[in-house]
């Protein structure tokens, strides 16, 4: 019994090693072929000299007369592009816009009673109201009319 065990613990181990040597040596019995190295540029002459002067003989071409002649006509101007070029916006969407513009350029922006900062996500302007509030909300009402009259309350979310 004893030699069984023995047994058991040689064979495995001779396997092993056998297993390991032919692991290691077949990669390195493989015909190895010289690999030439790819050029990564072009070899480009350093000197080009003609071996004759150049001779051009410029002669004046003439128009073929005929039925096979076709007249060239000149490019024609795109008559629509997509856009009007009149297009009547009202002045007080283009005033609303400017003003819009102008305040979310300066946000966030902080006064005494109020923070205005701008969400892009809902395209609103958040106003941030200071306590006392109502007093406070007076306060924005007429800095609004006197700064941007033409942005309306509804582009306003207050908190």
């Amino acid at each position: 019994m004893n030699s069984n065990i023995k047994l058991y613990y040689v064979v495995p181990f001779i396997f092993l090693l056998v297993l390991i040597v032919i692991i290691l040596f077949i990669p390195q019995t493989k015909k190895q072929t010289p690999s030439q190295p790819k050029p990564t540029k072009l070899p480009l002459p350093t000197l080009i000299e003609p071996k004759q002067p150049l001779e051009l003989n410029i002669t004046p071409h003439e128009e073929p007369q005929g039925p096979d002649t076709f007249p060239t006509l000149p490019p024609l101007a795109p008559t629509f592009t997509g856009g009007l070029e009149k297009q009547n916006i009202p002045q007080e969407e283009t005033d609303l816009a400017v003003q819009k513009r102008e305040l979310r350029q300066k946000t966030p922006l902080s006064e005494d009673s109020f923070t205005i900062t701008f969400d892009y996500a809902n395209d609103i302007f958040i106003v941030t109201l200071k306590e006392p509030k109502d007093i406070n909300k007076k306060d924005f009402d007429l800095w609004l009319n006197t700064n941007y009259p033409n942005i309306p309350l509804d582009r306003f979310g207050f908190k």
